[in-house]
């Protein structure tokens, strides 16, 4: 027995023989260093490979078609289990053919045989000449659609040999029958040599057809079907990338928690990264991190696939990358954009003040997902930071709106409209009425009625006209007396305490009487009576006028619908 050891970077061939010595079995090595030389050889290393690669054919192919032999069937079955299909060929009457036209016809019939089966296998695909006129056909995962397709091909060369047989059997009649009316001797050895090319071919021809029709019926016999294919498929990728796929995906869960916990210590220990409004530089440290885990989470899987060296899975990933590459590279524009909103040196800023969806909202923080909030209306919405690089912020001052008025505030409306404002939402608004009927308007038709907020403060303006005849104390006494009795009735009923200013002024002279004007501010509490207020002063300035007989006109008297 002839083996090679190798220790370090020497190789060194042990020969072992079995020897008995005095009644004792024993084995003898003897030892040789190998040299390069004589390793190697002469011609070096490629000499070699040469030599390497001539015994493996010498020892797993056919001398003859080139196919595979049954030594290497025997060696190789260990794998059988990886074959998606095997299909078994048995050349019928082959006997026959040797028998009619000699071995070396046979030999050139199962050639072709084995050069036609090539032509339809893949080059993962064996074929192996297993006997005499026996050959085997082993497919690793066909897919059912390229099993077909190899079904269809065979169908078609089956057709054509059926087709050109009886053709070359009546040319050999013919010929036969044209040798026995020649007589001229040359002219018989001429067709007779053309006899005998087309015996070999028709000879070839049906050998052919034979193996191809016991080729299809082996493949329709062993043909699975589609799901059981496709199961098979799957569980064979699941068995040989399963174990890689699950230790990448662990790597990038392993990188996820890594980041986290980092992330929630840079929080703890770094001064101000917890603050509403951050730095710069904690910000800049932030988004490396951020892209420092984006890396990490593509790399990991990379790096497992190239250790495992599992190449099919690692060219898959690096396809995926170029092709993520190639689509974000239109895109790099805008995201630097992002990148300098989330650094707070971009066109938005925390704090500031901008215009979005027909709403004013302050930025109140900037992140993947920017919060911005309406102070006044009490809503607020989470945007992504893509949304933001069209916008521009600006500085807000102290003073400036951001809504007409709060929830539970008392509003009159341009169509006339009065009610307590129930709900805001960046969509809607509802009001309650007076007697509990809600009304809901979308917010923009809302902002559109131009709402007066009667819950900050609101002045009542009600006129009153009266005669002519008392024209000369219309500007004065008349001013006074009435004004004292307004006071005194809103004490009277209680809305003194609320009453900001009164005023009653002279107006105008009008066609036919003489207007007084009532100018009252009530604080906003009294919101919800804004109506009764209305008609409660026009009773009080009749009542006035009943008891210092002043005369109303009949065409001046302000008549108003209830609410």
């Amino acid at each position: 027995m002839t083996k090679f050891e190798f220790v370090n970077d020497d190789i060194y061939q042990v020969i072992a023989k079995y020897v008995v010595i005095d009644g004792t079995p024993l084995v003898m090595e003897m030892v040789f260093k190998m040299t390069d030389k004589i390793f190697l050889g002469a011609y070096g290393s490629g000499s070699l490979i040469d030599k390497i690669s001539r015994f493996n054919r010498e020892l797993y192919e056919d001398p003859l078609t080139g196919a595979r032999n049954r030594r290497y069937f025997e060696e190789q079955l260990k794998s059988l289990d990886k074959m998606g299909a095997i299909a078994m060929i048995d050349v019928d009457n082959f006997k026959q053919i040797n028998d009619s036209y000699g071995h070396v016809a046979g030999d050139a019939a199962l050639c072709t045989i084995v050069r036609m089966i090539f032509e339809h296998v893949r080059a993962d695909d064996v074929v192996l000449r297993y006997g005499g006129d026996e050959f085997l056909l082993m497919f690793e995962e066909i897919p059912e659609k390229v099993f077909q397709q190899k079904l269809e091909d065979i169908r078609e060369e089956i057709a054509f040999y059926t087709t050109r047989i009886p053709k070359a059997k009546v040319a050999i009649v013919n010929v036969s029958a044209l040798i026995a009316e020649a007589e001229d001797k040359a002219m018989k050895e001429y067709l007779q040599d053309i006899l005998d090319d087309l015996k070999r071919h028709l000879a070839n021809m049906e050998s052919q057809l034979q193996a191809l029709d016991l080729q299809m019926s082996r493949i329709v016999s062993a043909e699975t079907s589609f799901t059981d294919t496709s199961h098979a498929y799957l569980k064979s990728f699941f068995q040989k990338r399963g174990l890689y796929l699950t230790q990448a995906l662990l790597v990038v869960f392993a990188i996820l928690i890594l980041s986290r916990l980092s992330h929630t210590l840079m929080r703890r220990l770094i001064p101000g990264y917890r603050m509403e409004h951050r730095k710069f530089s904690i910000r800049m440290l932030d988004l490396m991190h951020r892209m420092i885990t984006i890396a990490l989470t593509i790399i990991g899987p990379m790096v497992v696939f190239y250790v495992a060296e599992d190449w099919v899975l690692f060219s898959l990933g690096v396809l995926l990358l170029l092709g993520a590459a190639w689509t974000l590279r239109t895109a790099i524009p805008r995201y630097w954009q992002q990148i300098r909103i989330y650094l707070n040196i971009g066109s938005v800023r925390e704090g500031e003040r901008i215009f979005l969806d027909g709403l004013p909202w302050r930025v109140k923080k900037i992140d993947i997902f920017t919060q911005l909030e309406n102070p006044d209306a009490g809503i607020s919405q989470r945007i992504a930071i893509e949304n933001l690089v069209d916008l521009k912020s600006r500085p807000t001052r102290g003073d400036e709106p951001w809504f007409p008025c709060r929830k539970d505030d008392w509003v009159l409306l341009s169509d006339g409209s009065r009610g307590k404002v129930v709900g805001i939402s960046q969509e809607l608004i509802e009001l309650v009425e007076r007697g509990g009927a809600r009304k809901t308007y979308i917010t923009q038709d809302f902002l559109s009625q131009s709402p007066r907020n009667l819950s900050v403060n609101f002045r009542l303006k009600e006129t009153i006209g009266v005669s002519y005849d008392l024209q000369s104390i219309s500007t004065t006494s008349m001013l006074q007396i009435l004004k004292a009795h307004l006071q005194k009735n809103i004490e009277a009923e209680g809305y003194g305490p609320d009453l900001l200013q009164l005023n009653v002024e002279f107006q105008s002279a009008n066609t036919s009487s003489l207007d007084l004007v009532v100018l009252a501010d009530f604080k906003g509490v009294q919101a919800p009576l804004y109506n009764r207020l209305r008609r409660a002063i026009q009773r009080w300035c009749v009542d006035a006028c009943t008891e210092n007989n002043w005369e109303i006109p009949f065409t001046q008297l302000t008549l108003h619908n209830r609410d």
